[in-house]
């Protein structure tokens, strides 16, 4: 294993959402280098349209036991949102919440023990237009 391990749970969650049909209804799509994305980032092109979601930061701490070197990881997934309220920040995290909650992903190079939704915050922007959901999702993994 040559990547750190959230690299991998990084790219098999942005997979994930973006072939959830539930996700791609809430989300818009924005064009990338000529095609059609849906709204799910890892980093947001300058193009992006609203609402959407970026896989932001991770938090891996070691869990080592019998010998496996695993790791415990903290996902944190952003939902922006620009209409009025908070309604669509919040359909929007429902239905995330449900793709990813004890998930079957495919890691390579590692094997997803499990994943789980932690919590929830919400928050007004400070430039009074755009809603923030911020999510942490809980996962253990070990190498493969």
């Amino acid at each position: 294993m040559s990547d750190d391990p959230s690299y991998a749970l990084q790219v098999a969650i942005v997979a994930k959402l973006r072939a959830d049909p539930d996700v791609v209804a809430i989300v818009a799509a924005s064009p990338v280098a000529g095609v059609s994305t849906p709204g799910v980032w890892d980093r947001v092109p300058p193009n992006a349209k609203r609402p959407y979601i970026v896989v932001g930061e991770i938090q891996v701490l070691a869990d080592d036991a019998e010998g496996i070197v695993g790791s415990e990881s903290f996902n944190t997934i952003h939902v922006w949102a620009d209409d009025l309220g908070m309604k669509t920040a919040k359909r929007l995290a429902g239905v995330v919440r449900k793709s990813l909650h004890e998930a079957e992903l495919s890691l390579t190079g590692q094997r997803l023990i499990e994943i789980r939704f932690a919590e929830t915050r919400f928050i007004n922007d400070p430039d009074g237009v755009l809603t923030h959901g911020i999510m942490t999702f809980r996962a253990l993994s070990e190498p493969s």
